[in-house]
């Protein structure tokens, strides 16, 4: 697991380069930063602290994914009538469940 921390670290860091340099306005770019801190809100804080990313308050990571998700829909109101039901959404969703799952 602790490999996978440093990959959530590189994803949230990286997704957040591709928003700066978006100026905020790319619909795609806001959505992945937006799975990476939904990702972020079930992952052990413990791990999250060794990459020094801590929630203020709870729920904050969640938070932050479903409003940029919703930016991401307001700047493009079509996304919401895509099929979702791709392979990698699955698998996203079930990697959710699980880490939720994980006790320390």
């Amino acid at each position: 697991m602790p490999e996978h921390t440093v990959l959530l670290g590189k994803a949230l860091h990286w997704a957040a380069r591709a928003v700066e340099d978006s100026g905020g306005t790319s619909a795609s770019c806001l959505s992945q930063l937006a799975h990476c801190f939904r990702l972020a809100s079930v992952w052990p804080k413990s791990m999250l602290q060794t990459l020094g990313i801590e929630e203020n308050k709870e729920h904050e990571f969640k938070q932050k994914a479903d409003s940029l998700f919703a930016l991401a829909n307001a700047l493009e109101p079509h996304r919401l009538e895509l099929k979702k039901d791709e392979p990698w959404r699955y698998h996203e969703r079930e990697l959710l469940m699980r880490i939720s799952a994980f006790q320390y």
